[in-house]
């Protein structure tokens, strides 16, 4: 039998979590609460749910103070940290999410000023659920060999016209000097719920997100660094101004010297987006990004640049997590599709709620959608198609 603390215990761990001061004893007890109760109302005290918009500032401001974090600073408190997704619906009340120690803390607050009740919506059971991505990928040699790669696949990987190949730690490395008299290229290629990163033969490190493909020579030869990428992928550029680096994907040109840099560059994205961490890079050999700064390419050609991008939700992929600041919910649904190897489909209109926040990516595709649910959208999952609910 579950444990289920009574009423006056849930409206004591209700208030204390909202004015900060619940024990780390406690959250474990309401963490264990809310996991196994799942039919039950939170109730918040009336001194504190006077009003909606009193209670919903309160929230927000318990969240805040609670992290403790700047914007963009990267500072972090210390102790317990809680991750924060924020789920905004336009013309409804924000509904606010908070993950504790691995629990789901999910507050729905009722679009009225009379309302002293908050109820946790009940998700409707899944038959199944789908496991995150995972670190794989296939690796393509010059002769057309292929090798598929995994956590398990250490070692001595193979020789490609000399080069030694060797995969570590789910890192492949390039060492040698190539027999070859022409450039030799390997391909580097991620299939949906896929991820890997390689370090080039001049010590450039590459990680490559799900649904993704990097071209490149086994080693570099003559005057600059070539290679060619789709899909999405973050590069840290080894230093060399005698051998400047290009990047080309479809119609875009990328020049670098030395950097840190986010492509995503996807087919089904609508625009490529280049976001600049360290260095400098030319864009299309006539728009020059300092750090901070994101380049957007139109469907037309048309260049947008973009300053004071928060990069850290760019690269959050790389980081392990999904990362939302105002995105719709074609924007999510494309970056679940690509992780959890999925196809999204929409019934009726699409839903206008917007998202802000971070989910770990290692979190099944039911957790991120039981998150997702707190905006009032709704899914049908049948095999590995996922329908999204008007």
């Amino acid at each position: 039998m579950p444990f289920i603390p009574d009423e006056k215990r849930l409206s004591e761990l209700e208030a204390k979590w909202l004015n900060g001061t619940i024990t780390e004893a406690e959250a474990k007890e309401y963490a264990s609460w809310y996991n196994e109760g799942q039919d039950l109302p939170v109730r918040i005290p009336e001194e504190i749910a006077g009003s909606e918009e009193a209670h919903r500032q309160r929230m927000l401001d318990s969240i805040n103070t609670r992290r403790n974090m700047p914007e963009r600073t990267g500072a972090r408190r210390k102790g317990p940290l809680p991750a924060t997704i924020r789920l905004l619906r336009a013309g409804a009340v924000a509904a606010t999410l908070i993950l504790l120690m691995g629990a789901l803390y999910l507050y729905y607050t009722k679009n009225t000023r009379q309302a002293k009740e908050i109820v946790r919506t009940p998700i409707p059971q899944q038959p199944h659920d789908i496991a995150p991505g995972k670190t794989r990928a296939t690796l393509t040699l010059s002769n057309g060999q292929t090798i598929a790669l995994d956590p398990a696949s250490n070692g001595l990987l193979g020789h490609d016209s000399g080069v030694n190949i060797s995969n570590m730690d789910s890192v492949l490395t390039y060492k040698g000097n190539s027999e070859s008299r022409s450039l030799a290229y390997n391909t580097l290629s991620t299939a949906k719920g896929e991820q890997y990163s390689v370090t080039l033969s001049d010590g450039t490190k590459v990680w490559l997100n799900a649904a993704s493909v990097l071209r490149f020579p086994i080693q570099f030869t003559g005057g600059d660094r070539r290679v060619e990428v789709s899909g999405e992928a973050y590069f840290e550029v080894a230093r060399d101004a005698a051998k400047p680096f290009f990047i080309s994907s479809g119609d875009m040109n990328v020049q670098v010297l030395g950097t840190r840099f986010d492509i995503n560059a996807y087919a089904n994205e609508p625009i490529v987006r280049t976001t600049l961490l360290e260095g400098a890079v030319r864009i299309n050999h006539r728009v020059d990004l300092s750090p901070g700064q994101q380049s957007r390419i139109e469907k037309d050609g048309a260049i947008k640049v973009l300053k004071d991008i928060d990069v850290d939700e760019v690269v959050a992929w790389k980081n392990g997590a999904f990362s939302f600041n105002n995105a719709d919910i074609t924007t999510v649904m494309r970056q679940l599709e690509r992780w959890y190897d999925i196809e999204v489909v929409y019934e009726g209109s699409k839903p206008a709620d917007v998202f802000y926040g971070g989910i770990s990516r290692s979190s099944t595709l039911m957790e991120v959608l039981k998150i997702l649910q707190a905006s009032k959208v709704r899914f049908r999952l049948e095999g590995k198609r996922l329908i999204v609910l008007s």
